[in-house]
């Protein structure tokens, strides 16, 4: 049986853990050469296993029959289109690509190429897996739960920025559909609520009547993951534990490899991606990710004289559609003059109804307990007006004063954490990298407004851009001086924690000073530890 010629795309900690020592160990498949972005990292883990690292995907692509990918999703997306028009096999990870539309256009292309196409949906490759799959088969199962809980977001090497910003969903939740799609039933349905970051919970309908509950998240403590799947069913119920060994990925390898030689897809393949990346997307719609600015908070009153109210609507509202809206429940509906009134139906659509934020349009003035006002809270003349949170449950049904609405909650985001008077001076620009145990995770490129009078600086603005998550300055001022062991406090906002500390012992050559190795401390319930920075300013 001849071995199958297998390129790899992609040097990362996954590609050297399981791809290269799955691929190279065949037994019906060979490595026939390693590419990435970082050519000395390519180079490493070729010579690691005895193989070519090219120089371009092309050199790649005449070495090899098919092509196994370990690249973050985004990546994935556009270089396996080109794997696939030179009429090459695919192994790819999960998610298919970051979001629905670059997912829809690799499978249609893997679909029109006729190339065969297979997942790494790893735990499906488990003895283990299969003998549940078998055993639910027979269960007639009615219900079934499922728990994906790590330490992703505590640091390590798969930290990586995509992961750090969209979380459990893009990352656990591929895993965890897979098997409650294959154990239950085809998933039809699907409801949200939490936040990728923290806490993560799917509601799930599937084809034949049964019905699933998902948590997920990231944010864990135990470095050890907590996840199974179990299922209930009339004669019986199973449940299997997450362990995926070498043996597994063993199995993976030999049946891609087989795949190939056949020309007969694999079960898991692009399409079956495709399905899994439809529920993350509509996960992901009816997830509400807009945080109010800060320094601007809201108040609720039944009238202009009222006592404070959760509510906004009242028992009449209520039977006629409406829904009450808590200050927990986020997004933003912006209204932008003073005491506007603002009325709120069902959302999704129920009766026809939508949510809709403006001016009532009844010819009389409503009474107070069938109207909420708006107040803004220590800024009553805030130039972009006022902040009213509510929850955006479906895709697509965003009305005019909505779409104005997030592109105003966006610009009042950086009117408040920017917080710059108009006349401050440009101080420094420059570069910050952050690192979780030793591994970079995001490099920023900043700049930092304030006063300088000799070496002392004040920094009243921070601007940290390109970093690949939302980064934000907080607690300004900042201060510090700049002359050698230059100084400077700081503190920075990302996914959800605070960091902050004191640049110290920094370098200066000239205008450039550079700070090296500097511990951050978190705070935050899933903040992680082990952080340090690297940052470079030129303050000419």
């Amino acid at each position: 049986m001849s071995e199958v010629a297998v390129g790899l795309v992609g040097a990362g900690p996954w590609a050297n853990m399981v791809h290269a020592p799955a691929i190279a160990a065949g037994p019906g498949t060979r490595l026939a050469g390693v590419w990435a972005r970082r050519p000395e990292a390519a180079a490493e883990l070729a010579g690691a296993h005895g193989t070519t690292a090219y120089a371009s995907l092309d050199e790649l692509f005449a070495s090899c029959e098919a092509v196994a990918f370990a690249v973050p999703p985004n990546v994935q997306a556009e270089l396996a289109l080109k794997a696939v028009a030179a009429g090459k096999a695919v192994l790819l990870e999960k998610p298919l690509a970051m979001d629905l539309e670059g997912a829809r256009g690799l499978a249609e292309a893997i679909a029109e190429a006729g190339v065969v196409s297979q997942m790494v949906f790893s735990l499906r490759y488990t003895a283990e897996a299969r003998a549940f799959l078998r055993t639910a088969a027979d269960l007639e199962v009615f219900g079934g739960y499922g728990r994906f809980v790590s330490a992703g977001l505590s640091g390590g090497p798969f930290a990586t920025p995509w992961r750090l910003e969209h979380g459990a969903l893009l990352d656990l939740g591929p895993h965890v559909l897979d098997m409650m799609d294959a154990s239950l039933g085809r998933i039809v349905s699907l409801r949200a609520h939490g936040h990728p970051l923290r806490w993560l919970g799917l509601l799930l309908e599937h084809e034949g009547g049964a019905v699933s509950e998902v948590s997920l998240s990231m944010a864990g403590t135990d470095p050890d993951q907590s996840a199974h799947v179990e299922v209930f069913g009339a004669r019986g119920e199973a449940r299997i534990d997450w362990h995926v060994g070498d043996d597994d990925f063993t199995r993976m390898i030999t049946e891609f490899a087989e795949a190939v030689r056949t020309g007969v897809d694999h079960p898991l393949n692009a399409a079956h991606g495709l399905h899994i990346q439809t529920l993350l997307a509509e996960a992901a719609s009816q997830l509400s990710l807009l945080q109010v600015p800060v320094g601007l908070r809201v108040r609720r009153r039944c009238g202009p004289a009222g006592p404070p109210r959760r509510a906004l609507a009242s028992q009449r509202h209520k039977r006629a559609g409406g829904v009450s809206m808590w200050p927990d429940q986020a997004s933003a509906c912006l209204l932008p003059g003073r005491g506007r009134r603002f009325t709120f139906r069902r959302y999704p659509p129920i009766r026809g109804g939508k949510i809709s934020c403006g001016r009532s349009r009844s010819s009389k003035p409503s009474p107070p307990t069938r109207h909420g006002r708006i107040r803004s809270a220590g800024r009553p003349s805030h130039p972009l007006g006022r902040l009213q949170r509510a929850r955006f449950l479906e895709r697509g049904h965003m009305s005019r004063i909505t779409k104005f609405a997030v592109l105003g909650a966006a610009s009042a985001a950086a009117v408040a954490l920017t917080a710059a008077p108009a006349q401050a001076a440009q101080l420094a620009t420059g570069t910050v990298v952050v690192k979780v145990s030793g591994s970079t995770v995001a490099t920023c490129s900043s700049t930092l407004s304030g006063d300088r009078t000799g070496s002392s600086i004040t920094v009243t603005s921070a601007t940290a851009t390109g970093c690949g998550v939302p980064v934000s300055p907080a607690s300004l001022p900042w201060s510090g001086n700049i002359a050698a062991p230059a100084t400077m406090s700081f503190a920075m906002s990302a996914l959800g924690c605070t960091y902050s500390g004191t640049l110290t012992g920094g370098t200066v050559s000239g205008t450039v000073v550079t700070w090296t190795n500097q511990s951050v401390s978190g705070t935050g319930w899933f903040c992680s530890g082990g952080v340090t920075v690297d940052a470079t300013y030129n303050f000419a």
